[in-house]
């Protein structure tokens, strides 16, 4: 803070907070910005917004292991009117080749591995017999993903239960 002695009002004068926050406005500079590779700016504060140039995941993906599946498949099925599927094959996390799920039919998908072409959403193993056929189980419901949107756009929705969509990304 300035000395009393420059205080336009003499020593005993009491400052405002506009004084203050001017005094503080007029001392204070910004730091010169410095770059730090992103492990070792932890606790720092960024100059510029960070903006990605691609879709962050990638890819439509699950949030946990169960079965990917067409949402007309499943639609209305309950523990007493079960929807009963052909397991067509597996999906792994960082699989290479994808099944394709039609119409009927269900992947196994385990957490972070991409969604097949043709399922729109994934039941959680918990809610299925596991593919023993015994009967359903209770609560089996899925929900389709939402409209995929385009790198450099923003979409603020809530996600599908059980199934992360692909980012928009930033525009750069």
């Amino acid at each position: 803070m300035s000395s009393a002695a420059t205080s336009p009002a003499g020593p005993d004068h009491l400052w405002s907070v506009d004084e203050h926050l001017e005094d503080i406005l007029t001392t204070v500079r910004p730091l010169e910005p410095i770059e730090l590779q992103l492990l070792d700016a932890q606790g720092c504060v960024l100059v510029d917004d960070v903006t990605v140039p691609v879709s962050l995941p990638p890819f439509d993906n699950s949030s946990m292991d169960g079965y990917a599946v067409r949402v007309a498949d499943v639609a209305g099925a309950t523990e007493e009117f079960p929807a009963v599927l052909e397991v067509v094959g597996d999906v792994a996390a960082g699989a290479a080749h994808l099944v394709r799920v039609g119409p009927g039919q269900a992947a196994r998908i385990m957490t972070g591995a991409p969604l097949p072409p043709g399922a729109e959403a994934v039941v959680p193993v918990e809610w299925t017999d596991g593919g023993l056929g015994e009967g359903p189980a209770s609560g089996m419901r899925a929900r389709a993903l939402a409209p995929r949107a385009r790198r450099g756009t923003y979409a603020c929705t809530a996600p599908p239960r059980h199934a992360r969509t692909c980012a928009p990304g930033a525009a750069t």
